[in-house]
């Protein structure tokens, strides 16, 4: 089974999707994270994105967007995976509680 066949409606995606313009192994990965947005968005799955502040294009495709500061290469992981982190636990709790 293709994982794609299990997003829908409600099914969040969260998607790294920052981006140094001046590094042409990250608008490579860019174009191809705005192709797996678009399909998910085809499948009618929620799309959180977290990208590099100033990005205009990722937040007219998400439902939810967290801008971090652009950063060298060697943070901007960890910034992210910070904040993965934290919608996981958040989405946790929320289901512990019946919330969510």
């Amino acid at each position: 089974m293709h994982t794609n066949a299990l997003i829908d409606e409600k099914l969040p995606v969260v998607v790294l999707a920052t981006h140094d313009a001046s590094n042409p192994e990250s608008t490579v990965l860019y174009e191809k994270t705005l192709s797996n947005i678009q399909e998910v968005k085809a499948r009618r799955g929620k799309v959180i994105s977290i990208v590099t502040e100033g990005d205009t294009l990722i937040p007219k495709m998400s439902d939810y967007v967290i801008e971090i500061p652009s950063t060298t290469e060697a943070l901007t992981p960890m910034i992210a995976v910070g904040l993965i982190a934290s919608i996981a636990a958040a989405k946790s709790l929320l289901g512990a509680c019946g919330c969510a």
